[in-house]
């Protein structure tokens, strides 16, 4: 496993762990703006590390991506 790839499992595995903790939370009303503003910073760091990896799979199984 690249240290890319290897960094990118890290950040869906925490952004797995903290959506299930924002979940259970919610409901209850005990999740703070603070903590909603932190999720979804974790998910746009996650989504460009998902674009990037979309790209390097993309051109080095010799596809282009939109």
């Amino acid at each position: 496993m690249t240290s890319r790839a290897a960094r990118l499992a890290v950040l869906l595995r925490r952004a797995q762990w903290e959506l299930d903790d924002v979940a259970h939370a919610l409901p209850e009303g005990r999740v703070s703006g603070a903590q909603c503003r932190t999720l979804a910073e974790g998910l746009e760091q996650l989504a460009g590390a998902l674009r990037d990896h979309a790209a390097d799979t993309s051109e080095s199984a010799g596809v282009r991506s939109h």
